[in-house]
């Protein structure tokens, strides 16, 4: 009887453990997701406002085939592409090896901006204040209206929040107390299980179920309580290279091709007349504008459309930064 007894001890301390246990890991497992959201958020919006200084710059940047508004595209285009990468390079594990001498072999930095990064606390914001003095530079040109600034600072100050508050967030831990005491009530009540499942399915029948549905009910209730505490680790670190992470090569990938797309993408005819555009110019490959190691085609293909000025002017300015 005295075992008897032992077993329903444990079933009632069970029945009052197994709410709390659940309530608690369900607020964490809340609390994680929630996090796990913001921080997708912030990738987004980190992504959005790079497009927008694109945007902007492709809009209202006048004559477009200019030499000196295609010098300033291609060099935007490094530069929020190459502030975009710092943005998750000490971030995420498979861009901690990659160094200022790899970002200079496929294009993105010149060896003088190579210095200045070297010497920089934070690069990053460094290559962000590079993008307002290109804007500036624009406006002291002529190139873009002055009414434009202020709405290229503005998003840029939130460009610079973004990429920040995404850098904390990613370093947030949850409270070590906290953690420490619902690992102790789940491992607690994992316990409790067995004794307790074996009282509350007591039975005088002889055969093999007796034994076998306590030993079954007990790792049911293991492995969902431990499958949540694994989900909650998961969480922890949400650009690894798990199924539930964050493809960071993705981000980087699909701005880069929005910056292109905006800053090469053709006017309409009728926008462009003040500006007439050539009709013979070379055509080069996207891919070799990518790693500046490219070189212009000696024998032009043929005319070309207008649409694909544009793309080609961007080319050759990279071409002239990079021979």
């Amino acid at each position: 009887e005295s075992w008897m007894a032992n077993l329903q001890a444990a079933s009632e301390v069970q029945e009052i453990l197994l709410p709390l246990a659940s309530f608690i890991l369900a607020l964490y497992i809340n609390m994680k997701l929630g996090w796990f959201n913001q921080t997708i958020s912030l990738c987004w919006s980190t992504q959005g406002k790079i497009s927008d200084l694109a945007l902007v710059l492709a809009s209202v940047a006048s004559p477009p085939m200019d030499a000196g508004v295609l010098a300033a595209k291609f060099r935007i285009y490094r530069y929020l592409n190459l502030m975009h990468f710092f943005t998750f390079q000490n971030l995420a594990v498979q861009y901690n090896h990659d160094t200022l001498d790899d970002l200079v072999r496929c294009g993105f930095i010149k060896h003088d901006e190579q210095e200045l990064l070297a010497a920089s606390t934070n690069q990053k914001d460094t290559v962000l204040v590079w993008v307002g003095a290109v804007f500036r530079e624009l406006v002291a040109a002529g190139r873009i209206p002055s009414e434009i600034l202020p709405r290229v600072l503005e998003i840029l100050r939130e460009l610079r929040g973004h990429s920040t508050t995404l850098g904390k967030e990613l370093r947030r831990m949850a409270p070590i107390s906290y953690a420490q005491l619902m690992q102790l009530m789940i491992d607690g009540l994992m316990v409790l299980t067995p004794p307790a499942l074996s009282y509350a399915l007591e039975s005088d029948r002889e055969g093999l179920s007796v034994y076998l549905w306590p030993a079954v009910g007990s790792m049911t209730l293991a492995l969902f309580y431990q499958g949540c505490m694994r989900l909650v680790t998961t969480l922890e670190y949400p650009l690894g290279a798990d199924l539930d992470d964050i493809n960071c090569d993705w981000l980087l990938m699909s701005v880069e091709a929005s910056l292109w797309a905006f800053l090469t993408d053709s006017m309409p005819k009728q926008l462009c007349e003040k500006h007439p555009i050539g009709t013979e110019v070379p055509t080069t490959s996207r891919s070799e504008s990518h790693v500046g190691q490219g070189k212009q085609s000696e024998e032009p293909i043929g005319a070309t459309s207008p649409q694909d000025s544009y793309a080609t002017g961007m080319l050759e300015a990279a071409l002239s930064e990079t021979v």
